[in-house]
């Protein structure tokens, strides 16, 4: 028996997201539509020439042979596009690429929701350009879910049992999950028997299918893959829970790029052939413009996680 468990906050501010956000846009959407018109790469090159090198990085989130692939086939697409030399400088964990982009050693990141969050905490100046679009459901948004043990039916029967986040800068493999447990009164530090990091999802769904853990957090691609792949039987592991939507991971730039070389780099994503700028498991439907109200809600977990309202 599956069971989702949803907390009211979130769907409160889906409801405002829906109102007040962007419309999230369709793979052949104009992004002048809806931030005025974005000059070419050719403009962008004209404009401002001091910018000799754009250095990229990327979560750990997923390692794996396909997606180093992928992003051989983003830094050629870049590097033609922009007319600017691309390298990418990977992150070796999610605090990395969070103090690469902070202080400057890298000028973009791929950052998840709640890793843009922290940087955006130590560097104001840092700015979301834009987010994929999920594949399977047209929207910029995934979410979180947690799997276990066949025999476990419900997040409070984790109690005593072993279990894994992905690291605790991951939004849907630590930070929705973590506030899920608190709404229900789990503190997972002192009711379960053991608590991992696995430092990646795929390296997550591997502690549990090594029956070293009985339930993880991972995000729902990373779920959907597994039961593709057919590395999860059925019969001894299904999905206890799933959360509300969460706003798709930013492209994010730091505040020293020339403003006419980021605005090239947000139309380069917008217009860039459906999936070639991915470097994750999900599948993208193209990329459209966020900005930084649109992860208001991971910002209010995160501190109402950080320091709980006095009862």
């Amino acid at each position: 028996m599956r069971h989702f468990v949803c907390s009211g906050v979130i769907i409160c501010s889906l409801l405002l997201y829906s109102c007040a956000a962007p419309n999230p846009a369709t793979p052949d959407a104009t992004p002048s539509e809806n931030t005025g018109t974005i000059p070419s790469s050719e403009t962008a090159e004209q404009e401002d020439d001091s910018l000799q090198e754009l250095k990229i990085t990327i979560l750990p989130d997923n390692s794996n042979a396909e997606r180093d692939e992928r992003i051989e086939e983003l830094k050629a697409y870049l590097t033609t596009t922009l007319n600017i030399p691309v390298e990418f400088d990977a992150a070796s964990s999610y605090e990395d690429a969070v103090e690469k982009i902070v202080n400057g050693s890298v000028d973009v990141a791929y950052l998840g929701p709640f890793t843009y969050i922290k940087a955006k905490e130590q560097n104001p100046s840092i700015e979301p350009i834009a987010a994929p679009i999920d594949q399977n459901t047209g929207r910029p948004w995934y979410t979180s879910v947690i799997i276990g043990t066949i025999d476990i039916q419900s997040l409070e029967e984790i109690k005593g049992r072993h279990f894994s986040f992905v690291s605790d800068s991951s939004t849907s493999g630590f930070l929705v999950p973590s506030y899920e447990f608190k709404t229900l009164g789990i503190d997972p530090e002192t009711d379960f028997a053991s608590v991992r990091y696995g430092g990646a999802h795929d390296k997550n769904l591997q502690l549990l299918l090594d029956a070293e853990v009985e339930a993880i957090a991972v995000d729902r691609n990373t779920y959907g893959h597994a039961l593709e792949a057919e590395q999860l039987n059925p019969e001894k592991f299904h999905l206890i829970w799933e959360s509300d939507p969460i706003t798709n991971s930013p492209i994010v730039v730091s505040g020293a790029v020339p403003e006419e070389v980021k605005l090239a780099l947000q139309r380069a994503f917008i217009d860039a052939p459906s999936g070639l700028v991915t470097v994750g498991v999900a599948e993208t439907e193209g990329y459209t413009i966020v900005e930084d109200s649109d992860y208001g809600l991971i910002r209010k977990l995160h501190e109402e996680l950080a320091h709980p309202p006095e009862s």
